[in-house]
Formats: structure tokens, sequence, C-alpha cells
């Protein structure tokens, strides 16, 4: 009884965690679109002592990854990529600076790709949640980085399940 309680709760707080980092969308829109995502990451993220934002930046990273491999064809992906490299920011610093200019209205993005624009808007986020609030670690952001690059970069899909296996073990050392 008691594990049931505690496994509908943090599925609660991850919705509320993946609702921030996806926003727009809302909690139920959240809720039906990851379902098969949150019945599987919520009880490996209780198993594994993960909190509500590790688990929301673990199921965001596959969600993202699933994204750029089913969503974005190839000139799509080049154009991604080139995007990142040349535009993007480096490093946690320019990810909290860019996430503060988007609140503020500063970024003007009319020719990004939307999937980069979202890309983006999580990983400064998640860089927020690293530095300011330390609710994620290290291990946590990197993993959405190299997932979604790699995805982006068009991995096979077999070493792309493996790196995310690895990385997910790595959480929380």
């Amino acid at each position: 009884m008691f594990g049931t309680i505690e496994r509908f709760w943090r599925r609660r707080r991850t919705i509320f965690h993946l609702s921030v980092l996806m926003y727009p969308l809302k909690q139920n829109q959240i809720s039906n679109l990851l379902a098969g995502q949150l019945d599987r990451f919520v009880p490996a993220g209780l198993a594994g002592g993960w909190n509500a934002p590790t688990t929301a930046a673990v199921i965001a990273s596959a969600f993202m990854a699933n994204m750029a491999r089913q969503d974005l064809d190839l000139p799509r992906r080049e154009r991604c990529l080139e995007q990142m490299r040349d535009q993007g920011p480096k490093d946690l610093v320019e990810e909290l600076k860019w996430l503060i200019a988007f609140r503020e209205g500063e970024v003007v993005a009319a020719d990004w790709d939307p999937f980069l624009y979202r890309f983006n808007f999580i990983n400064g986020m998640l860089a927020h949640w690293f530095i300011r609030e330390k609710t994620i670690d290290f291990s946590t952001k990197s993993l959405f980085v190299t997932m979604v690059a790699q995805a982006v970069s068009g991995v096979d899909t077999q070493a792309m399940n493996e790196r995310f296996a690895e990385l997910c073990s790595r959480i929380g050392e």
C-alpha cells in the first residue's frame, strides 16, 4: 500500500516537473503523451533513489531523442546540428544566460528550428536545476545533451540505448 501511494505522488511530482520542461503542454497532456515513459521511469527512479526533477529530466531526454529520430528528416537534422554548433549555448553559464534572455523576451529565434528551440529551453531549465536549485546532478544534465545530440547525429538506436542505460546508471553517483 505504501509503495503504491509513494509511486502515485512521485508520478504527480514528475509530471509537474515535466510540465515545466515541456511548456506550454499542460499536465494532463503530458500524462497522456508520456504515460508509457512515466510507467517505466517513475518506478525505476524510486528504485534508484532519484528525485522527481531527475526522473523528469530522464523522461525528457528519452522524449527529445525519440522526437529527433522520428520527426527530423536528414536535411532538418543537418540544420539542427549546425544551429546547435553555431548558435546554441556552449556551457552551463551560457545556458542560464540564454534562459534568462528567453524569459525577458530578448531571444529572437525566428530562423531556429522549433525542435532546436525546445532543446535549448529544456537544456536551460536543466542548467538552472543543476546550478541554482541543485535538484539534479551533472550525470542527469549530461544525459539530456548526449542523447539528443546522438539522436540528431543519427547514431544507431542500439548504441543509443546502451549509452542511455550507461548514463542512467551513473545518476546519483
